[in-house]
């Protein structure tokens, strides 16, 4: 088919529509362009991004136009990677404002760009590993988003530390079915004095695997029963003690810092009891039916059974020794409820009352700063600081740029980069010294304080050679709380301190910097 003949041809004189459309179109192309004119010049918007981002960080008017000039001198580069080389030339943009910690942590990461709506420049979120970096203190949360936090319910608070002290104890009890077969191998010879022949009994691969999950069966029936005995306990001890029954309103509870404290409630704690009841029974089942399992070689199962119960106890000690420190911590928190009932009990007056809510407020300063300080000693003993002195270590990054200067030769850049370590191993050492005395101050001034009340009590009888019995009970009540205060953060004290011992090694590195900061010492 020819052109000619062809009834699509575009400028086609016998097509009506397209007649139609030629005597519209000089109209729409009026509109078209008035429309586009219309249209205003922003300017360049990255440099203008690029403009406001520098007056953020603080720079006058003429530093920004210099650092202008040197992005607009490549002319013959392609835009788009202007912005990145700006900042690349000799004219350092933190070098001429003092920024703060957080921005001059991320100096020696390479810049990274993202291909965002609006292309901007995002740095790396996490910092360098540093010769600090080992820690039990939790890293530090990122920005969260200003929404609406949700309304969280005492009973929300108590079952999401229920559900957090689960997950901690499951933790703590060991899997053998993940260990190695060496490992595996030497605690079952460990477990009882004599039973060093017992590898024998697992010289093959199927009797390995036999063991272990006998070993994996029996630890979790002996988990079971740990939580049985705390919930039973937990229960036994709320009853007797009405913590249940107990009307207080959250005004009493906050002016005398009970709300601190949360019990789980007591349909909870049954309902823990019967799914604790009803796991253990089906743990038994297991068990029973793995005993009864037909190996295809001799096993002396009798020996096997003694020795396995032992290497599990001997496994589950730190487990054991939580749950009995989870009993005692709990012990503290009813007598803690008691002592504040008993002392109202006696009816005070006003100002009896005012005083005491003031000793027992300071008790509690008192012993969290001496918590703060045990942990901070031993931090300096074993040479293992905070996670939050990390950024000490990013906050003097210039001094890394200057060394690779070409005009250096290695032993001048090894003496300046270990005068550097040196220093900031200095401040740091400084900085928890610093922290240590202000703790203590904290701490005597707190004593301080819990004595001027208790004279100002004493004081208030008249003077007299012998207090009048009102006045040695009430001096009783509050002192029988603020003993249990003291032991109450005493047994938290010594399980954060503790954590410290039962540590992993350091690496080479943090053995390094301890070597470093124990020569500041």
């Amino acid at each position: 088919m020819s052109n000619n003949d062809n009834p699509f041809q575009l400028g086609h004189s016998q097509d009506p529509i397209l007649a139609i459309n030629d005597s519209i179109r000089p109209g729409s192309q009026q509109q078209q362009q008035q429309s586009k004119r219309k249209k205003k010049s922003r300017g360049n918007r990255k440099l203008q991004r690029f403009r406001a981002k520098l007056k953020k960080q603080g720079l006058n008017a003429e530093t920004i136009e210099t650092i202008i000039d040197r992005y607009n001198e490549p002319v013959q580069q392609h835009p788009s990677r202007r912005l990145t080389e700006a900042l690349d030339t000799n004219i350092n943009v933190e070098e001429l404002i003092e920024i703060n910690q957080s921005e001059r942590r991320y100096a020696d990461e390479d810049i990274r760009t993202t291909t965002t709506k609006r292309k901007r420049e995002t740095r790396p979120a996490g910092v360098t590993t540093s010769i600090s970096q080992v820690s039990i203190a939790p890293p530090i949360e990122k920005r969260r988003s200003r929404s609406v936090a949700p309304v969280v319910t005492t009973t929300s608070i108590v079952l999401s530390n229920a559900v957090e002290a689960k997950n901690n104890q499951s933790d703590m009890k060991p899997n053998y079915l993940n260990t190695p077969d060496n490992v595996f191998k030497k605690m079952l010879s460990t477990a009882l004095e004599g039973a060093e022949n017992i590898i024998d009994l697992v010289d093959t691969s199927q009797k390995l695997k036999y063991a272990r999950q006998y070993a994996q069966l029996v630890n979790d029936l002996f988990y079971l029963k740990l939580k049985r005995e705390f919930w039973a306990h937990y229960y036994k001890l709320a009853i007797n003690a009405g913590i249940w029954s107990m009307k207080l309103s959250k005004q009493f509870m906050k002016e005398n810092k009970l709300d601190q404290i949360q019990f789980i409630t007591q349909k909870n704690v049954e309902k823990y009891q019967q799914t604790t009841a009803e796991l253990l029974n089906l743990a038994e089942v297991k068990l029973n039916q793995h005993k009864q399992l037909e190996l295809g070689q001799s096993m002396d199962l009798q020996r096997l059974s003694t020795v396995i119960p032992a290497f599990v106890r001997k496994g589950q000690h730190k487990l054991s020794a939580d749950f009995k420190r989870k009993i005692s911590k709990l012990q503290f928190d009813i007598n803690d409820y008691i002592f504040v009932q008993a002392f109202y009990a006696l009816q005070p007056s006003q100002d009896e009352i005012v005083a005491a809510k003031i000793i027992w407020q300071a008790s509690i300063a008192k012993q969290q700063a001496e918590e703060y300080l045990a942990v901070l000693k031993k931090r300096l003993y074993i040479k293992r600081l905070p996670a939050s002195y990390n950024v000490l270590d990013h906050s003097i990054d210039n001094i890394e740029k200057m060394v690779q200067n070409i005009a250096l030769n290695e032993d001048e850049c090894a003496s300046i980069l270990s005068r550097r370590q040196k220093m900031i191993a200095q401040f740091k050492y400084d900085l928890i010294l610093l922290e240590i005395s202000t703790n203590e101050q904290i701490a005597r001034n707190h004593a301080t304080m819990i004595a001027c009340e208790k004279k100002r009590l004493i004081d208030s009888a008249g003077g007299q050679n012998t207090l009048p019995k009102p006045m040695v009970s009430i001096l009783n009540g509050i002192s029988a709380r603020q003993s249990n205060i003291i032991k109450r953060a005493e047994l938290i004290t010594k399980h954060k301190v503790s954590f410290f011992d039962e540590a992993p090694v350091v690496t080479e590195e943090i053995q390094a910097a301890g070597t470093t900061i124990g020569a500041t010492l």
